[in-house]
């Protein structure tokens, strides 16, 4: 009898995880972690939340928040973005957002949004690394770099392809913290918002998935290995929750979006 009530309770335990989890064939392959700031609580899903992980494109976070703290002339300065097309241009309406002429060239918010890497990695030419590296630290995220860091390294390191800029997913969340409670966040917000709406994020603009609002990012570390990253807040209006997903062998940068989504549905 103990036997039967054993493997009963233990089938059980095994329908509620795969219940819990979307896709069970990368199931295996995701770590996650959320935060619930008015609990102060964290919770842990997948195989290995602890990790450290490649940052890819949420480097760009701290970066916009850089330009806007030090006022820096990216604030304001338009640079061609190859990511944008004409026909994507043409449905942004406010004139914050607009690509210029309709020939890519966009400012700051609108290179967030898009995820523009030329945008970027002009600015990370033209910022002494030593600033770059008190700008991470500030916000949570400390790495080590030379005094000289040459361009191409420089560009690698804050793309997230370089071992200095691996971070772990609970420290990320604690980044996230960070940012938000940082002066500029409400202009970050409003970009991430844009993004959502019409920008590298447009899959979250459907109502399932729960007001969530973030950056994602993709790492191509081989032709065979993708990781796919997502980071962000819900619900939108007064965000509570904090989430960060990591997917290896991701194609593409949706399904972690489709993890944090369903993490969420389980706390609201």
């Amino acid at each position: 009898m103990r036997l039967i009530t054993f493997v009963f309770f233990t089938l059980f335990i095994l329908a509620l995880l795969a219940h819990a989890l979307p896709q069970p064939e990368y199931a295996n392959k995701m770590s996650a972690v959320l935060y619930d700031s008015l609990q102060d609580k964290y919770y842990f899903y997948g195989v290995n939340p602890t990790r450290k992980i490649y940052p890819a494109s949420l480097t760009k976070l701290i970066m916009a928040l850089a330009i806007y703290e030090h006022q820096a002339t990216h604030l304001h300065k338009k640079i061609f973005c190859e990511g944008i097309n004409p026909e994507t241009q043409k449905k942004l309406t406010n004139e914050e957002f607009v690509c210029y002429e309709f020939h890519n060239i966009v400012g700051l918010q609108a290179a967030l949004a898009y995820s523009c890497n030329s945008f970027f990695k002009s600015y990370i030419e033209n910022t002494p690394a030593k600033s770059l590296q008190k700008d991470f630290k500030k916000l949570g995220w400390s790495i080590s770099l030379p005094d000289k860091v040459s361009l191409k390294q420089s560009w690698r390191i804050f793309m997230g392809v370089d071992q200095r800029s691996m971070i772990s997913l609970t420290d990320l969340i604690k980044v996230l913290r960070k940012i938000t409670a940082h002066k500029y966040f409400p202009q970050l917000y409003q970009a991430l918002w844009i993004g959502r709406e019409q920008g590298t994020t447009s899959l979250l603009k459907d109502k399932k998935y729960l007001g969530l609002i973030g950056k994602t990012g993709t790492k191509i570390i081989s032709p065979h290995q993708i990781e796919g990253i997502f980071a962000g807040w819900a619900p939108e209006e007064n965000p509570r929750y904090y989430i960060v997903v990591h997917v290896a062998d991701s194609r593409g940068k949706d399904l972690p979006v489709i993890f944090a989504s369903e993490i969420l549905k389980k706390h609201l």
